[in-house]
């Protein structure tokens, strides 16, 4: 299970998931209306890919780019070339700090959960132990005690569970409300507009793969089966 809040300005539209043709490869992702990319996508092949904003420390914002990240990761959801290859290979000179974790299965058995962080001027590239759990919280929303803090909800949570995550259970904790102050909350809300939009989750199980999409924003729930 892969579940992901996007956190942006309530005022930027979004289009559901639907299914895509990219390349030669078939794509369900939520759209970004602006950029055209997206933070979170999942092939027919089972290989899911979610997008962070920021590397590991909060970067300063250039006027221009030229490529967006929602876009990279479009890129390396529809490419045939394994994740290592496919970021060893692309040029990110153009293409501000992000951090992209990727998932892939075959039939029901995980094969492959890697990090890669471009923070600028370098490429970081890990594989990930895949009989464990993990969160991510963005750099450019969450300073490093807010991240602490957020790594210490989800401890408490899978202790709780005695690490018997469901999708149930993982939604509720993505959902639930762990602070009063709602500005580093999971569901999160800042002056402005900023405030987490939706909730997408991905689940593989017994061979296949299902899409949960949650419009936090415009009330509205989309589910899809591959």
């Amino acid at each position: 299970m892969l579940t992901s809040n996007r956190d942006e300005v309530s005022y930027r539209p979004t289009f559901a998931p639907k299914l895509y043709q990219v390349e030669n490869s078939e794509l369900y992702f939520p759209k970004d209306s602006v950029a055209g990319g997206s933070w979170i996508s999942v092939n027919k092949n089972g290989r899911t890919v979610c997008l962070l904003n920021g590397a590991f420390v909060k970067h300063k914002r250039k006027e221009k780019y030229g490529q967006s990240r929602g876009n990279i990761l479009i890129e390396l959801a529809s490419s045939e070339k394994e994740p290592e290859q496919y970021f060893n290979e692309k040029d990110l000179s153009e293409i501000e700090p992000f951090t992209i974790v990727t998932v892939e299965k075959e039939k029901n058995e995980i094969t492959h959960l890697s990090e890669f962080i471009w923070d600028g001027k370098q490429k970081h590239f890990k594989f990930l132990d895949t009989s464990k759990s993990y969160i991510w919280s963005s750099v450019t929303l969450y300073s490093d005690e807010h991240r602490k803090m957020r790594r210490e909800w989800f401890k408490r949570f899978t202790e709780r569970v005695n690490g018997s995550i469901s999708p149930e259970n993982i939604l509720e904790f993505h959902s639930a409300k762990h602070i009063d102050d709602n500005s580093i909350n999971v569901i999160m809300e800042r002056k402005g507009g900023l405030k987490t939009v939706s909730i997408t989750q991905i689940i593989a199980t017994n061979g296949t793969s299902k899409m949960k999409y949650l419009d936090l924003h415009g009330r509205s729930k989309t589910e899809i089966n591959l």
